[in-house]
C-alpha cells in the first residue's frame, strides 16, 4: 500500500488518472477472480488494490471538508445507516462469503464502500469528542497496529495461547475480548520497540517515498562502513 501510494503521489496527473482507473477496475472485479488465484497473491496485494480507491476518496474528502463538525457527524450517521443496510443484505464484511465484494453485487458493494469511508470520518470525529490521551497514544501507532496485528494473532494461535485463554474463560465473548486485548498490547509493544530503531522505522513505516529512500540509503551506508 505504501509503495503504491508513493508512486501515486509522485506521478503526474495523467499517470495518476491511469493508476486510479486501474485500481477502480480492480476494486470492482477482484471479487470475481477464482479463489485459487487470490489465495496465492503475495503481501495481500488484492486487498491493497481493493482498498486503494477508497483511500484516495478519503484523501479528497478530507482536503475538502475534514475537520468540520457537521461533516464528521454526518459521517457517523451514514456509517450507522450503511452498516445496518449491509447487515440486512448479509454483506457486512469486506470478505463476503470468502471473497471480496464485486460488481456482481453492485448495491452491496456501494453500501460497503460508503460505510468504510463514512466510518473513517465518523469515528475520527467521535475520537475528537472523547479527547482521550490513550486514544491519541494508540492512534499515532495505528498504522503499525493495522499492519502487524494479524501476524501477532497468528503467533498466538500457533503457540496455543488463544486456546488456553478460551479454555480458562467460561464466556466466549470474554475469551475473544482477552485475545483482542493481548493482541493489541503485544502489537503496541512491538511498535514502541520499533520506534527506538530510527534506521529501521522509516523503512517499515515511511511517511512518504522520500522517507523510504532515505532509510535505504542510511542502511547501505552503515553496511559499507561509511554511516554513523
Amino acid at each position: 500500500m505504501l509503495v503504491l501510494l508513493g508512486a501515486y503521489r509522485a506521478a503526474g496527473p495523467k499517470a495518476r488518472g491511469a493508476l486510479l482507473g486501474a485500481t477502480l477496475l480492480a476494486h470492482g472485479l477482484l471479487g470475481l477472480a477464482p479463489r485459487s488465484l487470490t489465495a496465492v497473491v503475495p503481501w495481500s496485494l488484492d486487498l491493497v488494490l481493493f482498498l486503494f480507491p477508497l483511500g484516495v476518496a478519503v484523501g479528497a474528502l478530507w482536503a475538502r471538508w475534514g475537520g468540520r463538525v457537521w461533516f464528521h457527524a454526518a459521517g457517523l450517521v451514514v456509517f450507522v445507516l450503511c452498516i445496518h443496510a449491509s447487515v440486512r443484505m448479509n454483506s457486512y464484511g469486506m470478505n463476503n462469503g470468502g471473497r471480496l465484494l464485486a460488481l456482481d453485487r453492485p448495491v452491496a458493494l456501494v453500501f460497503h464502500d460508503l460505510y468504510l469511508i463514512a466510518a473513517f470520518f465518523g469515528l475520527l470525529g467521535l475520537a475528537w469528542l472523547l479527547r482521550s490521551t490513550l486514544l491519541a497514544f494508540i492512534g499515532r501507532r495505528s498504522l503499525f497496529i493495522f499492519l502487524a496485528h494479524s501476524f501477532v494473532w497468528q503467533f498466538l494461535v500457533q503457540t496455543g495461547l488463544t486456546g488456553l485463554m478460551a479454555a480458562g474463560i467460561a464466556s466466549v465473548w470474554l475469551a475473544v475480548a482477552a485475545s483482542f486485548l493481548l493482541t493489541m498490547a503485544l502489537t503496541l509493544g512491538a511498535s514502541l520497540l520499533l520506534e527506538q530503531h530510527q534506521r529501521l522505522y522509516p523503512l517499515i513505516l515511511p511517511r512518504a517515498w522520500s522517507d523510504w529512500k532515505k532509510g535505504v540509503s542510511t542502511l547501505f551506508r552503515r553496511k559499507s562502513g561509511t554511516g554513523y
